[in-house]
């Protein structure tokens, strides 16, 4: 796992303006055309592709030594002086806010969407939501409530809950292990 460096110095070199990032989200590289896995300069506000596409932010870092810049594809910041990736509260409020909207449409940490909308969601990235824990007298006593109870015959013991319901047979062990 990888842990931000939060007490980055060099935050406080930068004179951050306000930027359109809905341009900048699809501005390809300055150097290349490319529009893999790109960053934006946070000193000039220039695109730049990573040193997995061809390199041009580090070049750029090298040349100019602009050291700060945000990528595009996970909005996370990375300083070349610090050799980390970084978190700074100035960052997250002129930067990351601002860029997360342009790119989903809402801000961090705002309520959108519905459960449907979540499950869409999870089906689509081939996620599927964890199951809560089953508890058996829970269920029993949904599919009491929601059936026909004139053909429930319901039987007690020390350790055991018979009942039949339709045809059904269930047997579940009640005894609670501590």
């Amino acid at each position: 796992m990888v842990t931000p460096k939060t007490d980055c110095p060099h935050v406080a070199d930068l004179e951050i303006t306000d930027v359109d990032y809905s341009k900048l989200l699809t501005a390809k590289c300055n150097d290349c055309d490319s529009n893999a896995e790109n960053w934006i300069c946070l000193k000039c506000f220039t695109p730049y592709c990573s040193r997995y596409v061809n390199g041009h932010f580090l070049k750029h870092y090298d040349s100019e030594k602009h050291n700060i810049g945000i990528s595009l594809a996970d909005l996370s910041f990375w300083c070349y002086d610090c050799e980390s990736y970084i978190e700074h509260a100035t960052l997250t409020t002129k930067v990351l806010r601002p860029a997360h909207k342009a790119k989903f449409g809402i801000y961090p940490g705002e309520e959108e969407g519905t459960v449907d909308d979540l499950v869409e969601l999870l089906q689509a990235t081939k996620l599927e939501p964890k199951p809560e824990p089953v508890d058996p007298i829970k269920e029993v006593a949904k599919i009491i409530l929601s059936e026909d109870t004139n053909n429930i015959i319901v039987l007690t013991g020390a350790r055991d809950l018979f009942f039949t319901n339709n045809s059904r047979r269930w047997i579940i062990n009640c005894s609670r292990n501590s």
